[in-house]
């Protein structure tokens, strides 16, 4: 399986992972004091090939000013000074998630693709003809988003090429 398959599955495990670790919270949501997990601490390293997942990692995005950056290639959360520059697959901050392409990063190269309804466990390879969705801005909202996001579908994120 070449490498851009295997992390576009990675990104799709990382992104239902954190679907599914935010669904099960029980803490209160404007308490930045409160936490019932730790964050995975950040060791940014080129992963290459032996990253295989799935690996779960846990980011700390309750700030309400600050945002958090991941980037799939260095397997981390990433200090980031200038997002139109600098390498980064997804920013978080509180419930929002936004990819490093479109609206949000008009030269990054990050899009969504929506599975849809599949049984998740039963996706084992991005189809041929995937439609990528890049962060969009339309007037009526304040800031970008990606409408993959919000249709609460299984998510891969790809680097577009």
């Amino acid at each position: 399986m070449p490498w851009r398959n295997i992390r576009h599955l990675m990104s799709l495990w990382l992104v239902v992972l954190l679907f599914v670790s935010c669904s099960g919270e029980t803490v209160s949501h404007d308490d930045p004091t409160s936490s019932t997990y730790q964050p995975t601490p950040p060791q940014p390293q080129e992963v290459g090939a032996r990253l295989v997942g799935p690996i779960v990692y846990t980011i700390d995005a309750r700030s309400r000013d600050v945002w958090m950056y991941f980037d799939f290639a260095r397997g981390s959360v990433v200090t980031v000074q200038e997002p139109k520059t600098e390498a980064w697959d997804l920013m978080f901050q509180r419930y929002v998630i936004k990819t490093n392409g479109g609206a949000t990063n008009p030269t990054g190269q990050g899009a969504l693709l929506s599975m849809q309804e599949r049984d998740f466990a039963a996706i084992t390879a991005v189809p041929d003809k995937a439609g990528f969705v890049t962060d969009v801005h339309p007037k009526n909202r304040p800031s970008s988003y990606n409408p993959v996001m919000e249709s609460g579908s299984i998510t891969v994120i790809s680097p577009m090429s």
